[in-house]
């Protein structure tokens, strides 16, 4: 389709009767579509051509469709095994865990018991495929950092100089995304290093799956991308 154009003259001249025109001013109007939407349809369009260059097609699946590049992407954190916690001998360890997953709000996990915690904290997200996720899945990684609730506070039964700011942090362990980009779901148990060291304290378990958000019920609650 082409611009509609509008071509017209107008005279240039006095505004007062009886004056003689000085001249001919040539005009014409374009109507067309705003550059913003002309230039969010080129980066859409590249980036379905991105997809299609990084994403292969499973033959069992079938061809790739947009509404395919919809995935669900469900975070479990299932506990930690063998926490060397600063602090245990002097008050009950109360481990939780905080993260954030791409675009979407942080996670604050409930407190959990002693050394080796269950959490079995589960939450979903609705993520679209496109060049955005890729990046991020290839270059980052889930930072999941450990705290202890219960960590004795500065002043309070411990001396300043030994409990100070951030001693109630446990330590973080980094879980790679990268598979997902190829439709692999993770599970596995990953190394908790220490708050400021990079002494391995522990482990944390892990289960991420991802899955075409067609396949997954109506019911199912969904955190959607802001």
């Amino acid at each position: 389709m082409y611009p509609i154009g509008v071509q017209s003259s107008a005279s240039s001249g006095g505004v007062a009767p009886n004056v003689q025109p000085l001249g001919i001013i040539k005009f014409k109007m374009r109507l067309r579509k705003p550059i913003q939407e002309t230039m969010r349809y080129f980066r859409e369009k590249s980036e379905i051509q991105n997809i299609t260059r990084n994403l292969s097609v499973n033959p069992k699946h079938g061809s790739t469709s947009v509404r395919s590049l919809r995935k669900l992407i469900t975070i479990n954190v299932v506990g930690c095994q063998n926490l060397k916690v600063r602090y245990s001998e002097l008050s009950n360890v109360a481990p939780f865990f905080y993260y954030q997953f791409y675009t979407f709000d942080e996670i604050y996990s409930p407190n959990g018991e002693g050394t080796s915690p269950h959490f079995d904290e589960s939450k979903s997200y609705d993520v679209l495929l496109d060049s955005k996720a890729i990046s991020y899945f290839e270059r980052e990684s889930l930072e999941i950092i450990l705290f202890d609730d219960n960590a004795p506070i500065a002043g309070q039964g411990v001396d300043e100089p030994v409990a100070g700011q951030g001693d109630d942090m446990i330590g973080m362990a980094r879980v790679p995304l990268k598979s997902l980009v190829e439709g692999c779901s993770i599970h596995d148990k990953f190394n908790v290093r220490g708050a400021g060291s990079v002494e391995n304290i522990g482990t944390v378990e892990v289960r991420i799956s991802i899955m075409d958000l067609d396949r997954v019920d109506e019911g199912e609650q969904i955190h959607k991308a802001v």
